[in-house]
């Protein structure tokens, strides 16, 4: 769904840890995932089409395997961050609409425009700030990992007690994940590779 109805906060207390926590940016892992858990895995995004590099989103499959591994993890409240560069957060971007009918297009490129209009009322002001990247923050329980927003979806996502935090980077074709032992062993078994923290970012085949 591009324009879903997501819990948005503009109340960024759940955040303070990763701006006390990330302060470098595109460097190695710990940049990507706040450093301090036990261990640490990547996921290579690996989407129906070997051509398709998924650059900066999971693919949907993976997307769901990867919350249902974190869900025994995740009781309770999830937090969600998407970078707020996205066109369908602001007034960019153009809808692509199939057609041979020039009105029936412009009919719904309109529609398409209002709901756009009327989601972006919804938005929160706040902003996540890390180094380079602004994100908007919202919440809900693990299931809201699968939300998208249109190939989107959140770039950040971490249970209330912080024991795990997921991140997707928009410019790389892996995601990040950090968390104890036992949530490693968990994303390992749907595709994920353990990675030292310290490692650089864009030296795993897939980055």
């Amino acid at each position: 769904m591009l324009f879903p109805m997501v819990q948005w906060t503009d109340d960024l207390g759940a955040a303070d840890w990763l701006v006390e926590a990330m302060t470098t940016f595109a460097f190695d892992v710990t940049s990507v995932v706040p450093a301090g858990f036990a261990a640490y895995a990547r996921l290579p995004h690996t989407g129906p089409d070997p051509d398709d590099r998924w650059r900066g989103a999971l693919p949907p499959e993976q997307l769901l395997a990867l919350a249902a591994a974190l869900a025994p993890h995740a009781r309770g409240t999830v937090w969600f961050a998407i970078w707020d560069g996205y066109g369908w957060a602001g007034d960019r971007g153009s809808f692509a609409v199939a057609g041979h009918d020039p009105a029936e297009v412009a009919a719904e490129e309109a529609r398409l425009r209002t709901r756009r209009e009327a989601f972006q009322t919804t938005l929160p002001t706040a902003r996540l700030r890390l180094p380079e990247r602004d994100y908007m923050v919202y919440y809900g329980t693990i299931t809201e990992a699968a939300v998208s927003f249109g190939r989107h979806h959140a770039n950040l996502w971490w249970p209330d007690d912080r024991s795990w935090c997921v991140a997707t980077e928009i410019d790389l074709s892996t995601t990040y994940i950090a968390g104890s032992d036992e949530v490693i062993d968990a994303v390992v078994r749907i595709g994920a590779h353990r990675v030292a923290p310290e490692a650089p970012i864009g030296e795993h085949a897939g980055d």
